[in-house]
């Protein structure tokens, strides 16, 4: 890692730039040369090309599973980002399918550093990297729409200067997990001459496969056959991931399940993508194995310890740019966290740990902001004992507008009432039970058909 007194965002470009994605660790040499001629031909680089690619093909797969071990499947759909200057084939690489081109005002959106009204709220973009439900309630009808398992495949690029000063510090300052999501690099780039171009998409004619369309195309036609397709490790590989998941434990002290996820996903769509490239590339058909052997497990690390090594020297960018120094969170962002909590009522203690622990604001402050709230008719506080609760008002007696302020839309407001946030104890619950200022006029919105 760079000195942090001499962190620049040329420092953290050039140290991302070096660190090399080691292509023979990943494919057999046909499948690289083969991504060698197509990155020249597009005029960009390798490493973007996989940007675009990845995801794309994570989401052409659909339901599609890894079954690890018996009661243990992993999804593989993929979130990921590419960093790169001007003219170095970012809008190449886009897919309609799901790629965000000079994706900055998207993150900003999304990290509410920019009012929207259509990019997906923070919860929902974890959520569906995670394929959780997504359910919506319609109006005041408390009827329930959606579906059980909701998932998004993300292929996003941008310049790396802005993103480095501003969107990269608030992502680690949130310290939700995002970020480690994000399958994410700023890859070494050069210039290519026209003259290359034309001469490497030449080349490609010559190999069977000058794109990624009969590609996608079979993977598609083959994933929507079925309501979910199982992919599985082979013994062999499942015992290397295993080992591979307990010495990363051992180094740390604990394990970054994200970066586990990404490992069996990556593996799958890799799986498929190489397997159907090789076939192409060698003139021959066959089946694509349900099995994913110890070649595909280990290309699969190498190719998540590449983002890994990635994603921590961007990560030094959190000590750049517009919320460097800052020290406290502002009232506005207290009161949207307190509203946005799942359940119908907030302590000041779950409020405040909703924060990252170096912006994390103190219990009296939360209060204060409580009692903003209950001010504006959001909400009424009650101390029980020693404990503070706010309760959230019911969605039937909240002004739309004043939700507005904070982002936040009635669905959003209602859905999250409804749902249950299980740090809370047996006891607290109970006792927020009993104290509710209106514990019958809930009920009634709860369980309309239960008015006993």
């Amino acid at each position: 890692m760079a000195d942090n007194t001499m962190l620049t965002v040329e420092s953290i470009k050039k140290e991302a730039q070096s660190c090399n994605m080691q292509w023979s660790e990943i494919a057999n040499s046909a499948v690289t040369e083969w991504f060698a001629t197509l990155a020249k031909a597009k005029g960009t680089c390798p490493e973007f090309i996989l940007v675009g690619v990845l995801p794309t093909v994570s989401a052409l797969m659909g339901n599609t599973t890894v079954q690890i071990f018996d009661g243990y499947e992993e999804r593989v759909n993929l979130y990921m980002l590419g960093l790169g200057g001007p003219s170095t084939g970012k809008t190449q690489n886009r897919v309609a399918i799901s790629a965000i081109d000079e994706c900055q005002d998207w993150f900003r959106e999304v990290l509410g550093m920019k009012g929207s009204s259509t990019a997906p709220s923070m919860k929902r973009l974890l959520q569906c990297y995670d394929g959780s439900h997504w359910y919506e309630t319609k109006g005041n009808s408390n009827k329930r729409i959606g579906v059980s398992s909701a998932a998004l495949a993300l292929s996003c690029f941008t310049q790396p200067d802005a993103f480095l000063k501003s969107i990269m510090p608030r992502m680690v300052a949130n310290d939700n997990g995002l970020l480690d999501r994000f399958l994410i690099c700023i890859p070494p780039t050069e210039p290519t001459s026209l003259e290359t171009r034309r001469d490497s998409s030449a080349e490609l004619k010559d190999t069977n496969l000058s794109s990624f369309d009969r590609i996608y195309e079979q993977i598609f036609s083959t994933h929507r056959k079925a309501d979910k397709v199982k992919y599985e490790l082979s013994a062999e590989a499942l015992d290397i991931y295993v080992k591979h998941v307990g010495e990363s434990n051992c180094g740390n002290g604990k394990g970054n399940t994200k970066d586990e996820k990404n490992i069996v996903r990556i593996a799958a769509v890799i799986h498929v993508l190489f397997t159907l490239i090789d076939q192409a590339l060698s003139k021959t058909t066959g089946v694509v194995p349900v099995q994913i052997n110890r070649h595909v497990i280990n290309a699969a690390i190498s190719l998540a310890l590449y983002f890994e090594k990635q994603r921590a020297i961007i990560r030094q960018a959190a000590s750049l740019g517009e919320i460097q120094g800052k020290n406290k969170v502002s009232d506005e962002e207290i009161k949207e966290m307190i509203l946005r909590q799942n359940g119908y009522f907030v302590t000041p203690k779950r409020a405040s740990r909703k924060f990252s622990s170096r912006i994390r604001p103190d219990s009296t402050r939360v209060q204060e902001q409580m009692k903003s709230l209950e001010e504006m008719g959001l909400g009424k506080m009650v101390k029980v004992d020693r404990t503070m609760f706010f309760y959230k008002a019911l969605p039937t007696a909240v002004q739309v507008d004043k939700l507005a302020a904070f982002r936040i839309s009635i669905d959003q407001y209602t859905e999250s009432i409804k749902l249950v946030d299980d740090s809370y104890t047996e006891m607290q619950r109970a006792a927020a039970e009993v104290h509710h200022p209106e514990w019958d006029s809930f009920k009634r919105f709860r369980d309309p058909n239960n008015l006993n």
